[in-house]
Formats: structure tokens, C-alpha cells, sequence
């Protein structure tokens, strides 16, 4: 595929990630595929399997960009992808934290950390960068 020649960040990852392929033209719903992710490489701790997710899909976002050159998609799906990835990285930190600590506390009442997106995550516009 000559898409691959463009890139070799996405020659490898779908090298190391050949189920790609098959993905490559189809819409992309991350919640159901990061499920599937995780099952697959269960052998991974949380880190690899954050940032080996983050790699292969933004591959597979590279070649549909490439394919199709649709940036409005391409714009949403790398912030869906972002918000993702925190949104689960978040999860573990708080269950390594609650584990090691306990509940946070805040006036005696229970508290959660809160993240929040400005600019280009916020609006759906993050690139590639």
C-alpha cells in the first residue's frame, strides 16, 4: 500500500498491528475497540497498554486522513482518542490512589479530581502533534 510509504510510524504500528488493516476503512468507535484492545493484550501493564493503543490508532487515524483527507474527522477522532486515553488513565490513577490512601476527602465529604479540557481538546480540534 503505498499510504505506507508516507509514514513509517504507520507502516510499523500496522506491522505490529496487523489487524489494522482491516479497520482501516470502517468507522471507528473507540469505547467498543479500547475494550477490545485491552482484552487482546492483557500481558501489558496499564502504560504500554495506554501508549500502544495511542500509537496503533493514531495510525489507523493517519491512514483514513490519508486515504479520505476528511480533517473535520480526522480533528474529532484524534480528541475522541485523547479523551479516551485520559479519561482511562485517570481511572487507574484514582483506583492506585484510592488502593494506596483511601477516598479523597475534601470538608469530610468525598471528592473526585477533575479534569478539564481548553482549546483544541476542548473544541474537538486536537492534531496530530
Amino acid at each position: 500500500m503505498e499510504i505506507f510509504n508516507l509514514s513509517p510510524f504507520v507502516k510499523i504500528q500496522f506491522e505490529i498491528y496487523p489487524a489494522l488493516h482491516e479497520m482501516s476503512d470502517n468507522e471507528l468507535d473507540l469505547q467498543s475497540d479500547w475494550e477490545l484492545f485491552q482484552l487482546q493484550n492483557s500481558n501489558l501493564d496499564v502504560f504500554s497498554l495506554l501508549r500502544n493503543y495511542r500509537q496503533s490508532r493514531l495510525a489507523l487515524i493517519a491512514t483514513q486522513d490519508l486515504k479520505h483527507f476528511d480533517l473535520l474527522k480526522t480533528l474529532r477522532l484524534t480528541s475522541q482518542l485523547a479523551r479516551l486515553l485520559i479519561r482511562k488513565a485517570y481511572e487507574y490513577a484514582l483506583t492506585e490512589h484510592e488502593e494506596k490512601f483511601g477516598q479523597i476527602i475534601n470538608d469530610g465529604k468525598t471528592s473526585k479530581l477533575i479534569i478539564f479540557a481548553l482549546g483544541k481538546l476542548g473544541g474537538n480540534e486536537l492534531n496530530y502533534s
